[in-house]
């Protein structure tokens, strides 16, 4: 085999590398805390046979054996390409979430309406994930707040994902009965043409009063949950009955724990340079302030079961309390009881 022919075949090889040194270069620009961060994303998310390689790794190292060989882990090339293009994906779209945040809050300093802004947050709930990527969702809320006016309105729907697809009943009941209770949809709250109805009522939600449909606010939830969440209203966003060419509403979906750290950070003056663990405000989290939190700040139907956990609404409402709390001394916003306590007032009865 002559020189050119032994080239030829190493192209390909060649080329992965440099693609791979141009992928480790730009994940290292962006530092530990950032690395830390999405690995445990990308962990939760990888697939059982893509764990087995670093599971076993650490099963060898528990042994005292030799550490095991990853450079045929990944096969065949095409896949390992896929998932390296998926990580560089989302470190770049994590890394735009978070600069977005980041010039928000700092503009919204600067122009000195940091406590008069209005911050929107969301949360849903959902039967199960099937293996196309969608989540089945059944709830859905979103609350307004502001550091003047606290919770100044929310917003919640119960949503009937229609037939839950072959092979995941089960797991879907099991989730249901496990933590929030809600029927299967057969037996559930709504109907699918009520998907449009929720849809006109979130864009209503976010517009407020200036109207304006074409540059709809951010939407902040649990890091873990953004998939979810865009699941869910990417579902609402293309039920039958909309023209082939109609708008689709573009919602922007970000990490609360990002721009409560941001919020934090620009109410005491500090910069900004640690970044928050992805289950900061987590349902474990939050119960660890558990005698903080009002009761009845759940839908009725959570409240009545007492699962109040599980409700979309009380997770909302949880994270603004949380977030007025470690804000308003700093900012020295005085308490209004009507406004920033009184949560339960909120919800529709």
């Amino acid at each position: 085999m002559d020189n050119t022919q032994q080239r030829e075949k190493e192209s390909p090889e060649e080329g992965f590398h440099f693609f791979l040194l141009g992928v480790q270069k730009q994940v290292q620009e962006r530092g530990a805390p950032f690395i830390s961060e999405m690995a445990a994303s990308m962990w939760e998310h990888m697939a059982a046979d893509e764990r087995w390689g670093y599971e076993e790794q650490a099963r060898s190292k528990e042994n005292s054996l030799s550490p095991v060989d990853f450079s045929n882990e990944f096969r065949p090339r095409r896949r390992h390409c896929a998932w390296l293009e998926r990580l560089l994906n989302q470190a770049n779209r994590q890394n735009r979430m978070f600069r977005e945040t980041e010039e928000t809050v700092r503009a919204l300093k600067h122009q000195n309406s940091l406590k008069t802004h209005l911050f929107h947050l969301v949360h849903v709930n959902y039967y199960c994930k099937d293996s196309s990527g969608r989540y089945l969702g059944y709830e859905i809320a979103l609350a307004e707040f502001s550091f003047v006016d606290g919770v100044r309105q929310v917003l919640h729907a119960f949503i009937n994902p229609g037939e839950i697809p072959l092979g995941y009943a089960s797991e879907a009941f099991k989730h249901a009965t496990e933590t929030h209770l809600l029927p299967l949809p057969s037996d559930g709250f709504g109907s699918e043409s009520h998907h449009q109805e929720i849809l006109s009522n979130i864009r209503s939600f976010l517009m407020g009063e200036d109207g304006d449909e074409t540059n709809l606010p951010p939407l902040y939830t649990s890091p873990g949950e953004i998939e979810a969440v865009e699941s869910v209203l990417g579902q609402l966003n293309e039920r039958p009955g909309q023209h082939v060419n109609a708008r689709r509403d573009k919602f922007r979906v970000y990490s609360v724990c990002k721009l409560f750290h941001e919020l934090r950070n620009a109410s005491m003056g500090v910069p900004s340079k640690v970044i928050l663990p992805p289950n900061f405000l987590d349902e474990r989290e939050l119960s660890k302030h558990d005698s903080k939190y009002a009761e009845s700040i759940s839908c009725e139907f959570h409240e009545q079961l007492q699962v109040r956990r599980y409700c979309s609404l009380w997770h909302l409402l949880s994270w603004s309390i949380l977030i007025l709390d470690e804000c308003r001394e700093p900012l020295a916003i005085e308490i209004v009881p009507e406004k920033h306590l009184a949560f339960s007032s909120y919800i529709s009865r």
